[in-house]
């Protein structure tokens, strides 16, 4: 039985699909969006450009929207919450 619970996968609700993001996609996106708004990079700058090299489809649709709620005035901390596609 505990063998099991070992092997259970961590998975989270991301993209339009019910298909979870694979953790590694979602550390990922959070180096790479707190190294470049570190260096000075504007988030919105930093979103357009992930969203462009993202692998995933469903990944890219979740930062597209993102983006689309910051232009539309949602502050930052508040996109995650305000789309169905979960970035918690």
């Amino acid at each position: 039985m505990k063998k099991k619970a070992q092997k259970k996968q961590l998975k989270f609700s991301f993209g339009k699909k019910k298909k979870g993001a694979k953790t590694e996609e979602l550390v990922m996106f959070t180096r790479q969006l707190s190294a470049m708004v570190s260096a000075g990079v504007p988030i919105l700058r930093s979103l357009n450009s992930m969203a462009k090299h993202a692998e995933s489809a469903n990944f890219r649709d979740t930062i597209n929207a993102v983006i689309k709620d910051i232009e539309g005035g949602i502050a930052f901390h508040r996109c995650p919450k305000q789309t169905p596609r979960n970035l918690q």
